[in-house]
């Protein structure tokens, strides 16, 4: 039988007047599935109310974020700029401690140089300053020797009589080309001086070292090849080692050094001037 517009009016005018027929309508004529659907809309809209706190939680996160990763890159260009302008600095510290450097160098060098030079010119003003005092020393010698050796005869190398009884000893060993070394050339000894036949070859120094000994022992050997009875004498304020002294002994070389003489020259001196031996009183 058919459901006619009528009767359909009277049915809603009933569940009108009877609204909780309503219910048991909606289950004779709708699905669990379509009765269960506001509870899952409502789960769904609650969900959906979830969702979009948690996505505003999250966008406020993300915001807090991106913040802080803006408030860094912010602090990362700030710190780009310090160090591009720490690397600029250190640059420029390092370009003018290379500059420094070189000036440091360049001063070294002139320091160095100039202390060359000061020690040069000190070396040579002690070596000059020596060499004046020997002079003084050499001439105070020269002119003490009629006293020193007790009379005598003799004097500089450059004294005229010396020089003409040096060229009468070494004529013989000068004729023809030959020259002597000045090591061995008693015309270059400080002092000759004889009595009678006896000469002694004298080299003087403040301070007498081997080398004094050597050209007092050479030169006198030279004239002794002559034929000429020469004697090696050194005369000094010291001695430079006991070595030198020792050397001395042994090569038979007579000293008055710091006015104390050898045996020997001690003899010398007692010699009289004509060449004998003065008796001791």
């Amino acid at each position: 039988m058919a459901f006619t517009v009528k009767e359909f009016h009277d049915l809603v005018r009933l569940l009108e007047e009877h609204p909780q027929w309503r219910d048991e309508l909606r289950r004779l004529l709708l699905t669990d599935e379509v009765l269960d659907l506001p509870r899952v809309v409502r789960e769904l809209a609650e969900a959906q109310r979830e969702a979009e706190r948690r996505l505003a939680s999250l966008t406020e996160r993300v915001e807090d974020l991106t913040r802080q990763v803006q408030e860094l890159t912010a602090r990362v260009d700030a710190l780009t700029v310090r160090m591009e302008d720490l690397t600029r600095q250190v640059q420029e510290l390092t370009a003018r401690v290379d500059t420094l450097t070189v000036r440091m160098e360049d001063l070294t060098r002139q320091v160095q140089e100039l202390t060359t030079g000061v020690n040069t010119l000190l070396g040579w003003q002690r070596g000059e300053a020596g060499r004046r005092e020997g002079e003084r020393y050499e001439r105070s010698i020269v002119k003490r020797a009629p006293m020193l050796f007790s009379g005598g005869v003799g004097g500089p190398t450059d004294d005229p009589r010396v020089q003409e009884r040096l060229s009468r000893w070494l004529r013989g060993l000068l004729e023809g080309d030959r020259f002597l070394p000045s090591e061995e050339d008693p015309t270059l000894a400080d002092l000759i001086w004889w009595k009678g036949d006896q000469v002694v070859v004298v080299e003087v120094s403040v301070t007498v070292d081997e080398d004094d000994v050597w050209r007092a022992v050479r030169r006198a050997r030279t004239l002794q090849s002559a034929g000429v009875d020469a004697v090696p004498v050194v005369i000094g304020d010291s001695w430079d080692s006991l070595e030198t002294q020792a050397l001395a002994e042994e090569l038979g070389v007579w000293w008055l050094i710091h006015g104390v003489p050898s045996e020997a020259f001690v003899a010398f001196r007692r010699r009289s001037p004509e060449g004998t031996e003065t008796p001791v009183s």
